[in-house]
């Protein structure tokens, strides 16, 4: 029993990306290469921002800030993409 909106359709067997005309195999290459070098850019810039937190925090325990080293503000963090 459904309150609100339509009746659910029945799902089909056949997948949406099966009825698309296949891509040519070297845009593919293209695109995946593509990928791969902004993931490997990303990755670098996060490791970046993590030794700089490191840095920043070994430098506040050296100093003998006790709360500085954990609280760490939240600009110098990268934001979270999933």
């Amino acid at each position: 029993m459904n309150w609100f909106g339509k009746k659910k359709e029945a799902p089909t067997t056949v997948s949406a990306t099966s009825t698309q005309r296949p891509a040519d195999p070297q845009t593919t290459i293209v695109k995946l290469r593509e990928s791969i070098a902004n993931q490997e850019k990303r990755e670098e810039h996060i490791t970046r921002k993590i030794e700089a937190t490191v840095k920043e925090a070994k430098a506040k325990m050296a100093k003998g800030d006790k709360k500085g080293r954990f609280l760490v503000p939240s600009e110098s963090l990268p934001p979270l993409r999933l």
